[in-house]
């Protein structure tokens, strides 16, 4: 059996000094989710990652880190992405939903999601903690 890859992006912008988080909405579903898609033959989860942002919702952005894997058989890999300037606002294909961490995270349909997103944001805490100490040593 061959293993699908797909991969995800946990997307979120500086604003005020704050973090939001994006969450889509495909179709008619009430709940929102987190962006996904399939890794071609060749491509690298990340490289699949950015083209789809690219692509689908017109982002520019930077990978900073994998925040968190889902699934055996067909496995997801996650990454911690930052918008790094507005969308193209003519290539969105799905709805957009930008929020606070805690009204995110009550929209999402997924357990799993639920738990990755969680785990994000644990990873972007440590970053800044990261950053800072940086920052001081310098």
């Amino acid at each position: 059996m061959v293993e699908q890859l797909t991969t995800g992006a946990t997307v979120f912008r500086k604003k005020r000094g704050q973090a939001e988080w994006l969450v889509i909405k495909a179709g008619s579903k009430a709940f929102g989710e987190l962006i996904k898609g399939s890794v071609r033959r060749g491509e690298s989860s990340v490289g699949a990652i950015l083209r789809i942002l690219r692509e689908e919702q017109g982002m520019v952005v930077e990978v900073l880190e994998e925040s968190g894997r889902i699934g055996s058989s067909s496995k997801t890999i996650y990454y911690l992405i930052e918008q790094s300037a507005p969308a193209d606002k003519q290539r969105i294909t799905h709805r957009e939903k930008w929020g606070q961490y805690g009204q995110i995270v009550k929209s999402l349909g997924s357990d799993k999601e639920r738990k990755i997103l969680s785990q994000a944001k644990d990873v972007l805490k440590e970053l800044i903690k990261k950053r800072e100490d940086e920052a001081k040593i310098n």
